[in-house]
């Protein structure tokens, strides 16, 4: 039996309910027609080895001036440190197009979020599962409001 290897990952727009006001609300088609860059996590091998899968979630400061990862954090943890490094590592070089995310004041006025006038803010859930087959899998995207 060969094993498969899928890793869903989604997009949750932190703050998109608390919006200033709707026509600044970006869609979740907009926030993905802004990404140049979204490699996948790979599962790694010492986990696939130790059997290992877990859900998780990550957390993602983007500098709204250049589309880059400002931070990534672990938001929430698979329970296996290896399979958070390979998720961290993939999505730390995540891009979007420069200038064109809303800033985290423009959906919170009163935020007290470091870097609220330069950053957008993204958590990203993902799930490292094992199956057969022998193939690596990424589901789509979603928002969570």
């Amino acid at each position: 039996m060969v094993s498969t290897h899928v890793v869903k990952v989604a997009l949750v727009v932190v703050g998109i309910s608390i919006c200033t006001s709707a026509s600044a609300r970006p869609t979740v088609a907009q926030i993905e027609s802004w990404i140049v860059a979204r490699p996948s996590p790979q599962y790694p091998a010492e986990a696939l080895a130790r059997r290992e899968a877990g859900s998780g979630v990550i957390k993602l400061h983007f500098k709204v001036r250049t589309g880059a990862v400002r931070t990534a954090e672990v938001a929430q943890s698979t329970g296996y440190k290896t399979l958070d490094a390979a998720a961290l590592s993939a999505f730390r070089q995540w891009r979007f197009k420069a200038g064109v995310l809303p800033s985290i004041r423009s959906f919170n006025p009163n935020t007290k979020e470091p870097f609220a006038d330069e950053d957008f803010v993204a958590k990203i859930p993902f799930t490292f599962a094992l199956a057969s087959g022998g193939q690596v899998k990424t589901g789509g995207f979603g928002s969570a409001r």
